[in-house]
């Protein structure tokens, strides 16, 4: 697959992988390294899932509708 047919999250991953202490963003002023952003990213993202299904399934929210 190449770079480009990455999911962008994907991405990341890879690069806080490749270069965990580098800095990846600025917090209040202070650098916030390639490894506790996607820490945080992945706590962000397991409790989007948690809040979004129902205990003991295993789907997320319907998708919208679209024309088609």
């Amino acid at each position: 697959m190449s770079e480009a047919q990455r999911m962008v999250h994907r991405l990341f991953e890879a690069r806080a992988a490749a270069s965990p202490d580098a800095p990846a963003v600025l917090g209040d002023g202070m650098p916030v390294n390639y490894a506790e952003l996607d820490a945080r990213a992945d706590a962000v993202a397991r409790s989007l899932r948690s809040m979004l299904r129902e205990p003991g399934r295993g789907d997320g929210p319907p998708a919208p509708h679209t024309p088609g």
